[in-house]
């Protein structure tokens, strides 16, 4: 019997052996898991990242591309301005007063076309029948009654 129970002994000690096995692997399997699943999380945070990275550097080069036509475009109208501003410098007076005259039938008016207007206008003298009250609220009604004169 005792080697019985000296092999029943063994028995147990190995199927506890084999059970913290097994209970170790299963730890580990969860160990595995919980990483597999971190893991996946940190990868699509890095490529919804990486996307929205791409995709703003994208917009980026379309407004620098933006930015240079329009440059492009702006430094042309410059050098227009430049050309027709020294275009103007050069036209004689005469040929401006010329077109005026024989292509916008514009007529060149004399000394005596000329008339000055004065805006001056003179303040209007008081009403005669205007009365002077005296107190706050016959004051508020002259000065209503000036303003609508």
């Amino acid at each position: 019997m005792s080697n019985k129970s000296l092999s029943l002994a063994k028995n147990t000690a190995e199927l506890q052996a084999d059970a913290s096995d097994v209970k170790r692997r299963v730890q580990i399997r969860r160990i595995s898991r919980k990483s597999n699943k971190s893991l996946i999380v940190a990868c699509l945070v890095f490529l919804v990242l990486s996307t929205c990275l791409v995709f703003q550097r994208n917009e980026i080069n379309n407004l620098d591309s933006q930015i240079r036509e329009l440059e492009i475009a702006h430094n042309r109208a410059v050098s227009i301005n430049d050309d027709l501003r020294g275009q103007i410098l050069k036209v004689d007076k005469s040929q401006i007063e010329r077109y005026a005259v024989n292509v916008l039938g514009m007529v060149k008016a004399d000394a005596g076309d000329v008339e000055r207007v004065s805006f001056n206008v003179p303040k209007k003298p008081a009403p005669a029948t205007e009365q002077k009250a005296k107190g706050g609220f016959g004051a508020a009604i002259n000065s209503l009654m000036r303003l609508f004169s």
